[in-house]
């Protein structure tokens, strides 16, 4: 149990020192207290107002995205089948056809386990 709670304040730590710099006032920043003394929500805000900030989000959304769908649409075996070139029978036979060639080609083909003497 000790343990775990040693484990939860090692995981936790980053996330309240996040949110103790992220109260702090731009002229307590370099303070060398933990928490400022007069937490402010004024960066918050700042970041609403000043910086366009939802676009940005917005953005690493679409390029998340974009980056997943192309994994999945060039992935060799479609294990999903959701967004596949090839029919599942054609993807069998050609795609894997030619991984299985290759990695015998290079010798990276599974050994299979001798008979036992």
């Amino acid at each position: 149990m000790a343990l775990l709670v040693a484990l939860a304040a090692i995981t936790f730590t980053p996330l309240v020192w996040l949110l103790a710099a992220a109260l702090k006032a731009p002229e307590d920043l370099f303070s060398y207290t933990f928490f400022s003394p007069n937490p402010s929500l004024k960066n918050f805000y700042d970041l609403f107002t000043q910086v366009d900030f939802l676009r940005f989000v917005a953005n690493s959304v679409f390029v998340a995205c974009t980056g997943v769908v192309i994994q999945h649409f060039f992935s060799f075996e479609c294990p999903h089948r959701l967004f596949c070139i090839l029919p599942p029978s054609a993807a069998r036979t050609r795609v894997g056809g030619v991984l299985a060639r290759w990695r015998h080609n290079r010798g990276l083909a599974t050994l299979r386990a001798s008979p036992a003497a």
